[in-house]
């Protein structure tokens, strides 16, 4: 087991890339990175990640905020919820 560890970390090291959160792992940018992650690529939530976390910096401005600032936010990467008719 310990062999494998080592291999999976010789190749984390030529492979790891320092997305933004990975590098500031605080709890509430973890979980919009990972809520996210989980709907679209790693390059598109790096497009809108730093912006996102401008517009809501913690949960109080996003329990604030209209559903449609939040679709507007999450648009230019495809996460928004098309109203019926459109």
């Amino acid at each position: 087991m310990e062999g494998f560890i080592n291999a999976v970390m010789r190749w984390e090291e030529g492979h790891w890339v320092p997305y933004p959160w990975r590098v500031d792992r605080t709890p509430y940018k973890v979980l919009i990175a990972e809520v996210l992650l989980q709907r679209t690529t790693r390059k598109a939530v790096s497009r809108v990640y730093q912006g996102l976390l401008a517009e809501f910096p913690d949960t109080g401005p996003v329990h604030k905020a209209d559903p449609e600032e939040l679709e507007s936010a999450l648009r230019p990467i495809g996460l928004y919820k098309q109203a019926a008719g459109r």
